[in-house]
């Protein structure tokens, strides 16, 4: 059998459980993880209810600097993932494959220096729901055809690069945008770790979106969140 040609990625992402399931995928499934840069600085703990619940939970801290640090994988924190110590420290990983989770938009500086490329998770089935708060939308919206994880590579567009794995998720009744999030944390985390395996065997994918059928949304108005939670209490949705 021949020996698996490793590539080696990076993550960005935030400090969260979500963020530690994400991880922790890639680490079980083998992955070269170089290294994971979190922001911003200020959100080095999950808090002690978090703690306290992922005890209870799954009876462990699902802390990610826990995890990292029991597996010798460099992390390191930032206000800003585009700045330049976020540059020097990918630099420095050579990593093949910048993975991108819950950041900011990031800009064509950083984009350019991984050998392959930067992927990024987007909680919708592109290119319908490019934008922020996409579970939210879909929800308001009535349309959870478009409920699901897309794997997509980065441009400098918002979420218009052409597209590497896509996974629904059934939208049950009484759906919420945190339950949907929830939903796409595991996905998530096995699209990623698909995608790596799947660069490693040389099937990198690249799907161009169609833009003639893609929607844009931004952050939804205080006003639109209440009615939204309206139609959700009385099951109007």
């Amino acid at each position: 059998m021949a020996q698996r040609k490793l590539i080696r990625s990076f993550l960005f992402t935030g400090y969260t459980t979500n963020s530690y399931e994400v991880i922790d995928s890639l680490l079980a499934n083998g992955c070269d993880l170089a290294g994971v840069l979190f922001a911003p600085s200020d959100r080095k703990r999950l808090g002690i209810r978090t703690y306290i619940k992922n005890i209870l939970t799954y009876n462990t801290l699902r802390d990610p600097a826990h995890l990292l640090r029991k597996k010798g994988i460099p992390y390191a924190f930032t206000n800003d993932h585009n700045g330049s110590d976020s540059e020097q420290m990918l630099c420095n990983s050579q990593a093949d494959v910048l993975l991108l989770y819950g950041t900011k938009i990031i800009k064509p500086h950083i984009l350019s220096l991984p050998k392959i490329g930067v992927l990024n998770s987007h909680s919708a089935l592109l290119p319908k729901y490019r934008g922020g708060k996409s579970e939210f939308w879909i929800l308001y919206n009535n349309e959870p055809e478009y409920a699901g994880v897309t794997i997509h590579w980065v441009v400098p567009g918002l979420d218009e690069g052409d597209i590497f794995l896509q996974h629904p998720i059934e939208v049950e009744k009484k759906e919420t945008p945190s339950t949907l999030r929830k939903k796409s944390v595991p996905v998530t985390a096995k699209l990623f770790v698909e995608a790596i395996q799947k660069i490693e065997q040389g099937g990198i994918i690249r799907i161009p979106q169609d833009s003639a059928l893609a929607t844009k949304y931004k952050y939804p108005t205080s006003e639109q969140i209440r009615e939204f939670e309206k139609r959700y209490e009385y099951g109007k949705r």
